[in-house]
């Protein structure tokens, strides 16, 4: 590799590092951020210059950070820097986030619609992102990039009820499919890593550097913060529990086939007459659904602490976050089932993880998704660096 492309990557590794920083800690004087980043001080002036001057950062005031000498000037993120979108396409739902570059939530919007066809997905996302832009108004061009959240089996389904439109998203190249509506570059990830991204950026993520994510979408799904980055993987699928094998009666079967929110919603729905039940709002349930919810939720801990025990084994982890679209207790209550058999696994080792429920976001895997392209340009986890 040639020096000058060397120093070229340090260079915006370094903005990538302060600009993160910066993020993390709301605002910050240029010696604390030259301590943390580990740079001198007349080098961490010029980065920061050169990024007022790109409009990212701005002067946030004066801090005062010791009893001698003049106050420092703090730096924080210009929160109209750019903007972000976030798409999730799942299989009962479509949502739509727009963040600023702080990631505030400016605009959301979601429809319910079971098994969406690319058509209605379409239909959909271009008038909701052509109505953001429009309260966008002149600032609309600073929209700098799209997240299309996107379950890694739509389409694949073969069920008796499944529209034969759903099953056409197979054949869907869902960035030329969409690039058209958005109009700014599109990055595409499964639905339950941008939902780990989520947590990571709002939740948990806060407080904790590694955590497992186990996301309660209409099936299970997970994904991987290490050192407070998201870990991907060979093929970017690092924990997908969907097609772990699980006993199941006797028989091994793919958790994605014999244990699923699908499964919950169809068995509510039958109680409740056979109308539809919203897993979103169970705010309202009878004595007979909350026993079928804790059959549920005993069968489902039931298959999934094996799986989560292993992975608590083999990455040397203290903390899995349950979230998703579930309420926030059942969530807990999947937290309390499990935990009882990694307790027991582990009472001779002493082990000290914990399930515990996630942050409950509105729009979570939109959010994550408008976080994507944030991720991929100002994460120190750019791949051209750290695969040099």
């Amino acid at each position: 590799m040639k020096k000058g492309t060397d120093s070229t990557l340090v260079r915006a590794h370094n903005e990538q590092r302060i600009i993160q920083i910066v993020r993390e800690h709301i605002s910050i004087a240029r010696p604390q951020l030259a301590k943390i980043i580990n740079l001198s001080h007349p080098a961490v002036s010029v980065i920061t210059d050169e990024l007022i001057d790109r409009g990212l950062l701005l002067n946030a005031g004066r801090e005062k950070l010791g009893r001698r000498g003049q106050p420092a000037i703090s730096l924080k993120l210009n929160p109209d820097a750019l903007y972000t979108l976030g798409v999730s396409i799942e299989r009962d739902n479509i949502s739509i986030a727009l963040l600023n570059f702080c990631g505030e939530v400016l605009n959301s919007a979601t429809i319910e619609i079971m098994y969406p066809s690319p058509e209605q997905a379409l239909d959909y996302v271009s008038s909701t992102v052509a109505d953001m832009k429009t309260k966008l108004s002149a600032n609309a061009d600073r929209i700098k990039g799209c997240g299309i959240a996107i379950s890694s089996l739509m389409g694949a389904l073969e069920h008796g009820d499944v529209p034969k439109q759903f099953n056409t998203w197979q054949n869907i190249d869902v960035k030329a499919y969409f690039i058209g509506c958005v109009g700014c570059p599109i990055v595409v990830e499964r639905v339950a890593t941008v939902a780990t991204i989520a947590e990571n950026f709002f939740g948990y993520g806060k407080v904790t550097s590694n955590f497992i994510y186990l996301y309660t979408g209409l099936y299970f799904g997970g994904g991987i913060i290490l050192n407070g980055e998201l870990y991907r993987g060979s093929n970017g699928r690092a924990g997908d529990m969907a097609l772990s094998s699980v006993n199941d009666n006797g028989k091994l079967r793919n958790l994605v086939d014999c244990c699923s929110l699908q499964d919950l919603q169809e068995v509510l729905s039958v109680s409740n007459g056979d109308t539809d039940v919203n897993l979103t709002d169970l705010s309202s349930i009878d004595d007979r659904q909350r026993e079928l919810i804790e059959y549920w939720v005993d069968d489902a801990a039931r298959k999934l602490a094996p799986i989560l025990i292993t992975a608590i084994s083999v990455l040397d982890i203290n903390t899995i976050v349950v979230g998703g679209r579930l309420p926030q207790f059942i969530n807990q209550m999947i937290c309390d089932r499990v935990n009882l058999s990694v307790d027991k696994h582990f009472s001779i080792h002493h082990h000290p993880c914990k399930l515990v429920a996630g942050e409950w976001l509105d729009h979570l895997t939109a959010l994550g998704a408008a976080i994507l392209p944030l991720y991929d340009t100002f994460s120190t986890r750019d791949a051209s660096f750290s695969k040099r």
